[in-house]
């Protein structure tokens, strides 16, 4: 169990630090029930910063999942200050305010990039919120990929914003069975497929 972690400044990362977030999606439509697993809470430290300080504070994370809006919106991300790059060196960039509205997750829209390189997250140096909560998004990690510029005004990249509806994993599974059951009797009509 391993992770890549891209550092913006010097620090140690400690033992029980939560250091991010992943989504799993489950695809398929046979043996699909079986994969979502029973977790368990955990004990976490949630490291962010304040000010100068980088706060260390133990949190308990309830697992849950959540049901994604197939639509989404996209977001640009505007940078508001002029920064010099070096190939390379991440570097936080000032980005003009984004409302993060409650119940929504942000995926990047790879396609959409500086000439310079890509943003590689968004940057808090708040307490981070939770997805139920909402937040604001006023940083970003940009990763050149070549020397240069980026200039206030210009588009960084894009995000995408979905509104979710967020559940214990007792409730996904729950969802996740009733679609593959309802999917399991559109598959048997006899006049499927449709084209």
């Amino acid at each position: 169990k391993q992770a890549v972690f891209l550092a913006v400044e010097d620090g140690k990362i400690e033992k029980g630090d939560l250091i991010g977030v992943i989504n799993v999606y489950y695809v398929g439509l046979t043996g699909v029930r079986s994969i979502i697993e029973d977790k368990v809470p955990e004990r976490v430290r949630v490291v962010y910063r304040k000010g100068e300080k980088i706060i260390r504070k133990e949190v308990t994370v309830e697992p849950f999942g959540y049901v994604r809006s197939p639509v989404a919106r996209w977001e640009a991300l505007i940078a508001d200050e002029t920064r010099e790059l070096r190939c390379g060196e991440p570097v936080v960039v000032k980005v003009k305010k984004i409302r993060v509205p409650p119940n929504t997750v942000i995926y990047p829209l790879q396609i959409m990039r500086h000439a310079y390189g890509s943003v590689a997250d968004i940057f808090c140096d708040h307490p981070p919120w939770k997805v139920e909560e909402g937040g604001e998004i006023r940083k970003v990690v940009f990763l050149p990929l070549l020397d240069g510029e980026v200039r206030e005004g210009e588009l960084l990249g894009v995000l995408n914003f979905y509104s979710v509806e967020i559940s214990p994993i007792g409730k996904v599974r729950q969802w996740l069975n009733n679609w593959i059951d309802e999917m399991g009797r559109t598959f048997a009509e006899p006049n499927w497929p449709i084209w």
